[in-house]
Parts: structure tokens; sequence; C-alpha cells
């Protein structure tokens, strides 16, 4: 059972990150679907939220990379771990101006299902502690 959801949040990594095609969200998501992140500025709460932050890192990076460090899961629940890295050369993120330095931060979230579709969200990042590669 758990390797089903293991695949669907695989799949969330692939097409709303790496392809870039958020809308896939609304595939894999149940209607009421809620995400909470520690970061306020990147709390979305909400499928779309979830698409707003893809742009949001979209819009801020280039050379975007987002690699799975750690998946693994139990019954109706699946723990993710990505690596993001990319160049900070386009808009301002989470306040700070584009110099072109590069950097790298971990995302940890736990996805909970129903009937084989996401329903909630809870993730936490590493990022704060990485804005200095950006200064």
């Amino acid at each position: 059972m758990a390797s089903k959801k293991l695949e669907i949040v695989k799949s969330l990594v692939e097409e709303v990150f790496v392809k870039d095609n958020p809308d896939y969200m609304n595939e894999i998501c149940t209607d009421d679907m809620e995400s909470h992140f520690i970061i306020d500025e990147l709390d979305k709460h909400d499928v779309d939220g979830i698409k707003t932050l893809n742009a949001i890192l979209n819009q801020c990076f280039s050379n975007l990379k987002v690699e799975i460090e750690e998946l693994f899961g139990e019954k109706d629940k699946v723990v993710l771990v990505l690596k993001f890295s990319g160049t900070h050369d386009k808009e301002c993120f989470l306040g700070m101006k584009p110099k072109g330095k590069k950097i790298e931060f971990l995302t940890y979230d736990v996805f909970y299902f129903r009937k084989n579709l996401i329903s909630f969200n809870r993730g936490i990042t590493d990022v704060i502690h990485k804005l200095d590669m950006l200064e």
C-alpha cells in the first residue's frame, strides 16, 4: 500500500518541481488538501499554495535542481527529504535581492493520504540557515 503512495510523491517531485507542471497537484491531492510550512512567507496552506511556492522558486532561481534525498512511507504517510539548489539571479527571495550566488537547502515533508490522494502536508526547511549563502 505504501509503495503506491511513494510513487505518487515521486511523481509530485518530478511533475511539479522538475518539469514545472504545478497543475499536476490537482490530480494527486484531495479537493480539501491542506499544507503547512514552518516559514510564514512560504506557508501557503493548500494546493494553490504549493503551486505558488513552486512559482516563487522558479521566479527567484535559475538552474533550479530538485533531488530526492530520502523517501519512505508507512500506511497513509510518506516522508520526503528534498534538496533544492540553484542560482539566485532572478527576483527577490525572502526579502533578499538577487546577487547571482548559489544556494542549496533541504526541505522535510510529511504527506498524509486519504484514498491514495494527498490530503495533508506538513513541511520544514533549513533555508533560513542557508540565506547567508546569498549575501
